[in-house]
């Protein structure tokens, strides 16, 4: 049968982060990556045939939860040595995955078929796949109602409530640990002033752009890890309990505060990546943002664009989203360091930078959750940023396609699924 896979702009951002990923945290990573010492002193070795060895710098209790990521997947130096940068070319890959490259049509179609030497094969139960990229979602569920796909990568929001009434038990929607927001350039004025960021933070309607703006089942949020977390469930920050009348009218004290009203509106660029979801929430917010007498000039730029001008710190303010490279709080919390190559607004606190630190020492679960709810209490004291919402991933899937699961970091493998007779 023939499935479905699509990149987003959200996932785009897993490729940003995996140079911070597990080793980093290798022996030696930090001096061979400013160029004190030569890359064959990592702390990483075969051992023999069948063992990987990683020697950290320290201890990391959530690192085998690290190897997960793509970034972590072996490749094999022989093929890459003979082809190059064709090495990823049909009859050319090699991979230990459940199944092997096929045909690839740039832009059609990515065929692959079961891989019979694969260590447990034996488990596999689909022979064949076909990933198809196509860019439209509403394209995509149409190709999905007239039989050609079996399962969706996403859903366009403008049918949504029409999918769940027509083929409900065909709609697929998990929470997904990953988190929607605006972040702030620090290093720019006036959003280096907490008064400015909190003011606009608070002015947005969370409820209003889940539940009607984006309406597939996500949820408000007002922190950075989202609740979907394994082990470690946010602490709601107080402003969060007011309502949205209360939070407009502190934040319009704050501007006053902060020098802007009537007579010196504060105005300033909105910048976000283009994607139809992202404008809508941007044209939302700025609405939002206009009852406080703030002006807002929306700014949309291509994604390789969009990511030069983060990392320029070129903006006023910025939508962001990230999703998590592994299920641990920590995936998400890092992003605040002020050392780390995510951290696009350059928000720094001591304090949060030494929260994060030490949970890294705390092998208990339990201990180390407890220093990420302080580091939660610095950001929602800091307002680095400004949480929206939380993801979820939405997807129509056929019901003769079994083993469809539930998962927080949206992994779905094929070799775990099947097609039941129909």
């Amino acid at each position: 049968r023939r499935s479905h896979g699509r990149s987003d702009p959200g996932k785009r951002e897993w490729f940003r982060s995996g140079r911070y990923l597990c080793i980093r945290v290798s022996i030696n990573a930090s001096d061979i990556i400013a160029g004190k010492k030569p890359a064959d002193t990592l702390g990483v070795k075969a051992v023999d045939d069948h063992t990987f060895e990683v020697q950290l710098e320290k201890a990391v209790p959530y690192f085998v939860s690290m190897l997960s990521h793509t970034t972590t997947y072996p490749v094999p130096k022989k093929v890459i040595e003979k082809f190059g940068d064709k090495w990823t070319q049909p009859g050319n890959m090699v991979s230990n995955g459940a199944y092997v490259l096929k045909d690839w049509v740039v832009n059609e179609r990515v065929d692959v078929e079961r891989n019979p030497n694969y260590w447990n094969n034996g488990k596999t139960v689909i022979n064949k796949v076909t990933y198809l990229p196509i860019q439209s979602t509403n394209a995509e569920l149409n190709r999905y109602l007239a039989g050609e796909v079996d399962l969706t990568y996403n859903m366009p929001i403008e049918r949504f409530k029409q999918m769940k009434k027509e083929l409900p038990d065909e709609v697929k929607v998990s929470g997904y640990v990953g988190t929607y927001y605006y972040t702030f350039n620090t290093k720019r004025k006036p959003y280096d002033d907490v008064r400015v960021r909190t003011a606009l933070t608070y002015a947005i309607d969370r409820d209003v752009i889940a539940d009607k703006v984006m309406g597939k089942g996500e949820t408000p949020g007002y922190a950075l890890v989202p609740d979907f977390v394994d082990g470690f469930k946010p602490v709601a920050p107080s402003w969060s309990k007011l309502t949205q009348a209360e939070r407009d009218a502190k934040a319009k004290e704050l501007l006053t505060e902060a020098g802007y009203g009537p007579g010196n509106p504060l105005k300033f660029e909105l910048l976000y990546n283009t994607d139809d979801n992202h404008k809508k929430v941007a044209v939302a917010v700025a609405s939002m943002w206009k009852k406080l007498g703030v002006q807002v000039s929306l700014v949309n730029q291509e994604w390789k664009t969009y990511l030069e001008t983060l990392k320029q710190g070129q903006f006023d303010v910025a939508r962001r989203g990230w999703i998590a490279d592994y299920n641990e709080a920590s995936s998400m919390l890092d992003l605040m360091q002020t050392t780390h190559g995510n951290n696009d607004g350059k928000y720094s606190n001591p304090t949060f930078d030494k929260l994060m630190s030490e949970s890294r020492n705390q092998v208990d679960a339990e201990a180390r959750n407890k220093l990420y709810v302080q580091a939660e209490e610095i950001l929602a004291k800091d307002m680095p940023i400004a949480p929206i919402y939380q993801y979820v991933t939405s997807r129509m899937v056929k019901p003769y396609v079994g083993g469809y699961p539930a998962n927080p970091l949206d992994n779905i493998y094929s070799k775990d699924m099947y097609i039941v007779a129909h």
